[in-house]
């Protein structure tokens, strides 16, 4: 993956377009570049760009509080930790643009954009959105925002978590890494190689192993809840159930005889009810009837009062339609003079600004005439005009040719072209010695490299024979420890099935000399006192043998990880140490014996600096002449840029009062001709007043058409009121007949109930009914307790059978995840994360000592037994160890850098990164720590990748040739240089 162009525009700091274009020069031949300027200048934004384009997110945004608001510029409050805010202050769209090339060879273009609403800087912070294109085959990505963003991951091969620490490389969290505790070291090694998964693993395997040895106790408290009834007794409730059921039969057909008079009963009396409110409705449809009548004669009456009212308007009619045309005419009179007086008045307005304007003018023209006579100091004797103005100034630019001419000629003696061809020399010279120099450094340093590279093989190898022996003995007692084991684990299970509690309640009910229901035996030779006494020693000696093989095991595996590791490390230094041979020849091949030594270097060097101070004194001598001679050039370009002006002043003096004359008298005739409008106006305005005062007396101030409105919807709602009290009536005598019939057929059905009951009365049914009722309760009852308790004896002896073979499945599968959870489980997760991390940190290790071997050859990282625990390896003490907390500042940020690089070492494994950012911490290193680390830098370079260094440090910035600057500007924005 390879970032090729930033583009961003409005975030933070940075206002306008600013576009960063790696495949560009200078940035194109650069392997390393820095990222330089004040603090607050907007270094840091570029990367957020970067982190925006890719993943919509921006990694200082984070850590802030996500549920303090702030104002989004507008009238709204956002979240602090939205990505948004980065938008600058006071505009109304900002964009991040990155152009990158994926692991799948595809060039591709992300742009995230985000705006305000109606694009104005005061509106609302709309969503931000995100567009991704495939540049090579010219196509747009489709997908929401969250597909858009997978697919981004994918081409890039790296999630946002990994990124962060492979491409952007933060010091801080490795200086903590470096001195925290154990427990700390693991959770940070998790967050920093997206581990997470073993304290996952630890904490899942903990609670496992807690719900399966509840699911045991869970069991054995069911099989004791579970009570199973005698034999006998079984029998007797089947007997009683059989006679009970019987006479429940006869009881039911009497109930139901009754129960059907009974229903008789209620029908017959529900349609006494009926009748009764049948006649009701009769007498409501009589009423309804008359309230008809006296309604429709209500609206007659009120039918004749509006007509005659409509003859009275009649003539106001007439009246009002001839006034209503003479104001129609008026107002359009009114509406021309208006508009021929609003065309004077503005005209009248442009032609008093104009004169305004011109006469400004004049002034400034004045003004500007009089400051310019006063900024060239002319002596009085000069006088004021024009002419004699430009004549003393061409006198001086006479005086200033004559001075040119000497200093030509004093240049012409200096002969710099050959002076400069010396200096290329010279310069050509030190380059030269600056390349001898450098690969006289890098030969001793590679000597050294190779000395400490054959000691640690020589450490490596007596390590790997004493882990071999030890293999060895782990792996023989681990043999015998089993064998024991699994004797032990089959006395174990057998002697578990005796003591559990099923098997202990069905031995206590046994008694001497009758038969055992199981075996038919009649003598019984366990105790549970006895067994319960064996079972604990054989849980005890189980125990103790499954911890020892879990010990032996996890310590077998250990070494045999540990052997494995040492291999790679000792194929690793084998070819490290052919590396530096190949590298030591190569050197001393590209220079003759004489010359590669450090004497002839100094040499060499001293003499170099005397040649080059010489002619450094005669290009400083040149370049004083060369600076008078500009400064009198400079002073006649003054001359002829001041006579230029002075000319120009005059001639717009002379047009500007021209133009003010003329504009004074095109004011003059508009002001009249608006006057004479205005009079026209008023005269009109008034007749208009009083035709308009008539016609409001007239049809109460309504119009023509609204009068004829109200006259016909007033006719309409009589129209539909008369036909409305004919369908009343008409629905009135529909419902008399209805009405009618439904009482014939109730006093039908009546006397045929009255003939069906006219044997009994309804108190005697009512009796016998609640009498065989009662009679049935109690039966019911009394059958449906035996059937339960038939059931529920049935179901019990079932569920028994099925709960113990459930334990006994149980008890296999908890004594398994028992030994897993010894090994492995645990509440917080630490006992999983622990030992899979110091897996992972002797990896991270092997690359971070392979890039502190660049960046502080005295030093190498070791890890302290198979703890997170750190210790520094002192190489120039004899290899002495201390501890990481005697480091100095200087020496503990290069150690981070180390770990830093190292873990995008690691995080990168698979996945080939030529993009490197590394941010701020250069400033604890003293001059030489500095200059290593930019070694250091630089060897990244020749693997091939583009690294860019964020740095306030100056001698870091000078060291680096290709910068990206920040200046700041006025109201705190930047602008970007590349350079």
């Amino acid at each position: 993956m390879k970032i090729t162009r930033i583009e961003l525009c409005n975030l933070a700091s940075i206002e306008s377009e600013a576009v960063i274009d790696f495949e560009k020069e200078p940035l194109l031949s650069a392997g390393i570049f820095a990222i330089s300027g004040p603090t607050g200048s907007g270094k840091s934004t570029i990367l957020d760009a970067l982190c925006l384009a890719l993943y919509d997110k921006i990694p200082r945004f984070e850590i802030s509080a996500g549920t303090t608001k702030v104002s989004d510029g507008g009238d709204s409050e956002i979240s602090q930790n939205d990505v948004r805010n980065i938008l600058r202050r006071g505009m109304a769209n900002g964009y991040a643009e990155v152009d990158f090339i994926g692991i799948n060879e595809i060039r591709y273009r992300s742009r995230w954009t985000v705006k305000r609403s109606y694009n104005k800087p005061d509106g609302k912070l709309q969503a931000q959105t995100l567009v991704v294109y495939d540049l090579t085959n010219g196509v747009e990505l489709q997908g929401t925002k969250t597909e858009l963003l997978q697919k981004l991951s994918q081409a890039i091969g790296l999630s946002y978590e990994q990124f962060t620490r492979t491409v952007l490389l933060a010091q801080n969290d490795f200086a903590t890494f470096l001195k925290s505790n154990e427990k700390d070291k693991a959770e940070l090694l998790e967050k920093l190689t997206g581990t997470e998964i073993y304290s996952k693993i630890s904490q899942l395997i903990y609670a496992r192993n807690k719900e399966e040895q509840g699911l045991i106790k869970k069991i054995e408290t069911q099989m004791e809840v579970v009570q199973i009834l005698p034999p006998e007794k079984v029998e007797s409730i089947q007997t009683r159930y059989e006679g009970v059921k019987q006479e429940s039969v006869k009881l039911r057909d009497q109930l139901q005889t009754c129960t059907k008079r009974d229903e008789a009963f209620k029908k017959k009396f529900d349609i006494e009810k009926s009748i009764a409110q049948t006649r009701d409705k009769i007498k409501e449809n009589n009423k309804k009837k008359e309230s008809s009548l006296l309604r429709k004669e209500e609206s007659k009456k009120q039918k004749e009062v509006f007509e005659n009212d409509w003859e009275l308007l009649e003539p106001q009619i007439e009246l009002a339609i001839s006034l209503d045309t003479k104001i129609s005419t008026k107002k359009e009179q009114l509406t021309t003079l208006r508009h021929r007086f609003d065309s004077s008045s503005k005209e009248l307005e442009s032609k008093q600004r104009r004169d305004k304007i011109v006469t400004d003018r004049l002034n400034n023209s004045i003004s500007a005439l009089k400051n310019l006579y006063e900024e060239l100091r002319i002596p009085e004797s000069v006088g004021k005009k024009v002419a004699d103005v430009i004549g003393y100034l061409q006198a001086q630019v006479h005086n200033y040719t004559l001075k040119q001419a000497e200093y030509n000629k004093e240049l012409q003696s200096l002969k710099i072209e050959k002076v400069y061809d010396k200096q290329k020399e010279i310069n050509l010279s030190k380059v030269n010695l600056n390349k001898l120099s450098s690969d006289f450094r890098e030969f001793n340093r590679v000597l050294k490299e190779r000395e400490t590279l054959e000691k640690e093989l020589e450490t490596l190898t007596k390590t790997k024979k004493s882990k071999d022996e030890e293999l060895t003995n782990y792996a023989q007692s681990l043999e015998k420890t089993q064998i024991q084991f699994n004797h032990s684990a089959d006395l174990y299970r057998k002697s578990q099935i005796r003591v559990s509690n099923n098997v202990i309640s069905l031995r206590e009910l046994l008694e001497p000399g009758k038969e055992c229901p199981v075996c038919g035996s009649t003598q019984h030779f366990f105790h549970t006192a006895t067994i319960k006494s064996d079972f604990s020693v054989l849980e005890q000696s189980y125990k103790e043998l499954t911890t020892k093989v879990n010990i032996l095991q996890t310590k077998k595996v250990g070494v045999e990880k540990e052997l494995d590791h040492l291999a790679k490390d000792l194929a690793k230094v084998k070819k490290d140490l052919a590396d530096k041979k190949d590298h030591l020849e190569a050197l001393q091949s590209l220079y003759e014996k004489s010359v590669f030594s450090e004497a002839y270097i100094e040499k060499q060097t001293e003499e170099l600096s005397i040649a080059e101070s010489k002619i450094n004194s005669v290009i400083l001598n040149y370049n004083k002449v060369i600076e008078e001679r500009d400064k009198i050039i400079q002073a006649k370009e003054q001359i002829y840029k001041d006579q230029s002006r002075l000319n120009d002043s005059f001639n717009a003096y002379k047009e500007a009062k021209s133009e003010s004359t003329l504009a004074k008298k095109e004011v003059e005739a508009s002001s009249k001709l608006l006057t004479e409008i205005k009079e026209e106006l008023d005269k009109e305005q008034a007749i208009l007043s009083s035709q308009t005062k008539e016609r409001k007396s007239l049809l109460r101030g309504k119009t023509v058409e609204e009068i004829k409105r109200d006259y016909k919807a007033k006719t309409e709602k009589f129209k539909v009121v008369f036909e409305a009290f004919q369908k009343e009536e008409s629905d009135l005598l529909t419902e008399r007949a209805t009405i009618e019939g439904q009482l014939l057929e109730l006093d039908q059905n009546l006397l045929a109930y009255k003939s069906q009951l006219k044997d009994i009365s309804e108190k005697e049914n009512s009796t016998t009914l609640k009498e065989l009722s009662n009679q049935i309760e109690l039966i019911d009852k009394e059958l449906n307790n035996c059937y339960h308790l038939l059931q529920q004896d049935k179901e019990n002896r079932k569920k028994f059978d099925v709960l113990l073979k459930q334990k006994e499945k149980q008890l296999v599968i908890a004594e398994e995840w028992g030994r897993l959870n010894t090994l492995l489980g645990s509440s917080d997760g630490a006992k999983f994360k622990v030992i899979a991390q110091s897996y992972t940190l002797k990896i991270l290790l092997l690359h971070a000592n392979k890039h502190l071997s660049y960046l502080a050859r005295r030093y190498r990282l070791e890890q302290v037994g198979d703890s997170l625990s750190l210790q520094v390896i002192d190489c120039d003490m004899c290899d002495e160890v201390r501890t990481v907390l005697s480091l100095s500042g200087g020496e503990s940020f290069l150690i981070s850098l180390a770990l830093a690089l190292g873990l995008s070492s690691l995080s990168s494994n698979n996945l080939k990164v030529e993009s490197l950012f590394i941010d701020e911490g250069f400033g604890s290193l003293d001059a030489d720590s500095l200059r290593t680390a930019m070694d250091a830098l630089e060897q990244l370079q020749m693997q091939g990748r583009k690294i860019g260094v964020i740095s306030h440090v100056q001698e870091m910035s000078e060291r680096i040739a290709i910068q990206i600057r920040l200046e700041k500007e006025a109201s705190g924005k930047s602008k970007i240089m590349i350079n």
